[in-house]
């Protein structure tokens, strides 16, 4: 017959002490998300969808140009589907806030619409992008960021556009 230590739980409970108060602490350091507002959170998402729009055109209309190297034209070709899908995902999350969910029910949706902009911004540092354009695209991570509040209570870092540049003219 096996006997049980009372020492062996009261070493248990000691270690698990500092990793609760690490824990306690670690969430103290998060910022909270800010308070939800519907009407806020519907209007940041139908303003992403239309973003979304104008950045698939532009895309679009580069990608019609001559001077693109192959693999600018398959960056622009899965950056064009990214953008419909992003656009597509903003129009799900405001349908669903005008529908009265709230943070909990459409964290999903922003998660997705955040996977989408990261996936977005791998293909735009593959394109030759003018200012105008980089202005665009920070206007769109902008709103992202301020969308993003709602959920996590902080901006992102988002890397910079270190792609290859191309003149207004071209």
């Amino acid at each position: 017959m096996r006997v049980r230590s009372p020492l062996l739980p009261a070493l248990a409970a000691l270690f698990a002490i500092p990793l609760l108060a690490s824990a306690a602490h670690h969430e103290k350091d998060e910022p909270a998300p800010i308070p939800w507002d519907q009407a806020a959170v519907a209007d940041l998402a139908h303003r992403l969808s239309r973003h979304a729009e104008h950045l698939r055109q532009a895309v679009r209309k580069l990608a019609g140009t001559d001077n693109i190297a192959s693999g600018q034209n398959l960056a622009s070709e899965r950056l064009i589907r990214t953008q419909r899908r992003i656009r597509s995902e903003c129009d799900r999350l405001k349908g669903q806030v005008e529908d009265g969910k709230g943070r909990e029910d459409t964290a999903n949706s922003f998660r997705r619409i955040d996977e989408l902009h990261r996936d977005a911004a791998e293909d735009l540092r593959r394109l030759f992008l003018t200012e105008a354009d980089i202005e665009r695209v920070k206007e769109g991570r902008a709103m992202l960021d301020e969308l993003r509040l709602y959920y996590t209570g902080k901006p992102d870092t988002w890397p910079d556009l270190v792609g290859p540049k191309r003149s207004e003219d071209s």
